[in-house]
């Protein structure tokens, strides 16, 4: 975005310009979301499943100016005024909405993040983490999906599809599924037409 408009500020004639800010909460995504979930889970008995976010230095949630009282280690509180810029709280949500839409229980799932780099603090919890938990709770069974994605990558496939599921059977776990994106899902495709079509400006 701030590429864009660098190269925008050096234009004579400008176009009207929209930016979609977000859509963490668009029913259009969760229902997609959730269908390919169900398509992936159709015949298979899953004991939890992981809603591995990517991560982002904490130091992300304090340029949002995240106001609300949060332990940063568990769920963030519900959206609001105080959290709505709030990346975490964002993927938060984003799993409630898809749990919703799945008729899961706050037990059937947890929520995790990938991908961090460096010394610095990300956010938490871990997804490597989170499995070594899980297995120390007796948890045999598990899928993962990676709702902060749309299109499969090195960060699914490889860190997820290969590394967390190698890390998965060598803790002794069972089963693992892997939910790719949604890639080209047709309600994916459809959903996306619709916010864009709602941005659209009218001639």
């Amino acid at each position: 975005i701030e590429e864009l408009f660098r190269v925008l500020g050096d234009q004579w004639n400008i176009p009207e310009i929209s930016v979609k800010k977000d859509f963490f909460n668009n029913a259009n995504f969760i229902a997609a979301y959730a269908s390919l979930i169900k398509e992936h889970l159709k015949d298979k008995k899953m004991d939890v499943l992981i809603f591995s976010f990517h991560g982002l230095p904490e130091r992300h949630i304090d340029k949002s100016t995240c106001r609300s009282v949060c332990s940063r280690s568990e769920s963030c509180p519900k959206l609001d005024q105080l959290n709505n810029y709030c990346y975490r709280a964002q993927c938060y949500e984003t799993s409630r909405l898809i749990a919703k839409d799945l008729h899961l229980s706050s037990s059937d799932y947890v929520v995790s993040f990938q991908s961090r780099l460096g010394k610095t603090p990300w956010i938490k919890p871990y997804t490597d983490m989170v499995l070594e938990e899980l297995r120390q709770k007796k948890v045999e069974d598990i899928a993962v999906v990676c709702p902060s994605f749309v299109s499969d990558c090195l960060e699914t496939l490889e860190e997820i599809n290969i590394r967390a599921r190698t890390q998965w059977l060598e803790l002794g776990g069972h089963d693992f599924v892997f939910i790719p994106c949604l890639n080209t899902h047709p309600t994916w495709v459809e959903g996306l037409v619709k916010m864009i079509k709602s941005q659209a400006f009218e001639d």
